[in-house]
């Protein structure tokens, strides 16, 4: 086991770089993300149950990464897809929460309940809701990862879609 660590280790530290770059071109220029594929790919491997040898290595490590990636493209698809799909939906109902109250005590409404929220949590949605800042800028501001700035503001945004359905 601990010839298979110093092998996975070896090959880390010589190609990190390159697989990076080339899951930054895979994921159009999102670097954070990359790093956290490479990172995961070589925490699969030392978690599997696989034979690692020298020969073995290269093969491992894309096969891993390239199956990796193309989940994450699945996901991001699907997510977009989603995304999509309520943006259809919602112009009909955008158009009743407007006939129902005034943008100004729309934002009344939401900053109360973002008051409510966890701080990070709160500021996050209002850097993506009325900055309009995507969630890689947002995660390189506060100096969080990618995917706890995604979780909050999709938590926040769920918790924040609950409370105006309760109200109006």
């Amino acid at each position: 086991m601990s010839d298979q660590l110093d092998i996975l280790t070896a090959f880390y530290s010589e190609h990190r770089e390159e697989l990076v770059e080339h899951a930054t071109r895979f994921l159009h220029g999102d670097r954070m993300e990359a790093e956290d594929v490479v990172q995961n790919v070589f925490a699969r491997l030392m978690r599997g149950n696989v034979l690692i040898s020298t020969v073995t290595i290269n093969g491992l490590v894309q096969t891993t990464m390239r199956r990796m990636l193309f989940d994450l493209w699945r996901h991001h698809q699907h997510v977009f897809d989603h995304e999509r799909r309520l943006m259809s939906e919602d112009i009909t109902m955008v158009d009743d929460v407007l006939s129902a109250c005034s943008a100004s005590q729309l934002n009344e409404l939401l900053e109360k309940k973002m008051a409510q929220l966890a701080p990070a949590t709160a500021k996050i949605l209002r850097l993506s809701l009325f900055d309009e800042k995507p969630i890689s800028e947002i995660a390189g501001e506060m100096n969080i990862k990618y995917k706890t700035a995604e979780y909050q503001l999709a938590t926040g945004r769920k918790t924040l879609r609950q409370y105006i359905r309760k109200v109006i």
